[in-house]
């Protein structure tokens, strides 16, 4: 069973983590935000902490596709996604930032990391669940 989270909640949420880790955020140059989960909190992000937003995308054969890689060259990067469950989409794209374009330093975020479920890697800036969550963008999934 999913909890549902709103788009109102999404914003808040992301207010939330940007105010909780301000400091920490005022180091990042750049935003990357994951398609297609994770473009919506990473442009509210993007927005809050005033910083440029670029695209990466996977594919159905584990292919990451990323716009303006030369942006990211020795840059500090915050790569943001909805949730973080197994943290296999997360690792793959931290290890594709940084061997194709790459940024100095890459920070992760997720709105939400659920707790229950064993993780290929962490992020640094998240909200714990101990359920899973359900996004506006994934309702007709469900």
């Amino acid at each position: 069973m999913s909890k549902f989270v709103s788009i109102i909640s999404v914003q808040t949420k992301c207010h939330q983590l940007v105010k909780k880790y301000e400091q920490e955020l005022k180091q990042i140059d750049i935003v990357v935000g994951m398609s297609r989960g994770g473009l919506i909190p990473a442009a509210l992000i993007a927005t809050e902490i005033n910083k440029p937003l670029v695209s990466i995308y996977i594919n159905k054969q584990d292919e990451y596709f990323l716009d303006r890689a030369e942006w990211l060259k020795d840059k500090n990067v915050l790569f943001v996604d909805d949730v973080c469950r197994s943290g296999t989409t997360m690792f793959g794209a931290v290890l594709y930032l940084k061997s194709h374009a790459e940024a100095k330093e890459i920070k992760v975020l997720t709105m939400f990391e659920i707790e229950s479920i064993q993780k290929k890697a962490h992020p640094q800036f998240t909200h714990k669940s101990k359920e899973d969550v359900c996004f506006p963008w994934d309702y007709d999934k469900k």
